[in-house]
């Protein structure tokens, strides 16, 4: 079961990372080619995933400069994933200990 909640949460920053994709401001592409999903990993009964752009302009476009307005994309994903993201935890979350409960019987 452990491997898949980690399959799991890295399935939910996938969903998460192709809203961002979706959203970007795209001039060359690289920014949009940049935003990758984090496999998820667990230490100290944490289990963490994440998206991340690679693209070193990333952080300017999302937050904006001096010169620049802001033009987020990662958080408005996050965002607007939320119920999304949720719904497909809690039904794997179901599933595995529905999975987990059949094997211990």
């Amino acid at each position: 079961p452990h491997d898949e909640l980690l399959l799991a949460m890295t399935m939910a920053a996938a969903i998460q990372a192709a809203v961002a994709k979706a959203l970007v401001p795209v001039n060359s592409g690289e920014l949009r080619e940049g935003i990758e999903t984090v496999p998820a990993t667990s230490a100290a009964h944490h289990v963490v995933s994440a998206m991340k752009s690679t693209a070193e302009h990333g952080p300017f476009v999302e937050y904006g400069t001096s010169t620049m307005d802001a033009q987020p994309f990662m958080r408005p994903a996050r965002d607007n994933t939320k119920k999304q993201v949720f719904r497909h935890l809690r039904s794997e979350s179901s599933r595995l200990v529905g999975t987990t409960a059949r094997r211990v019987r």
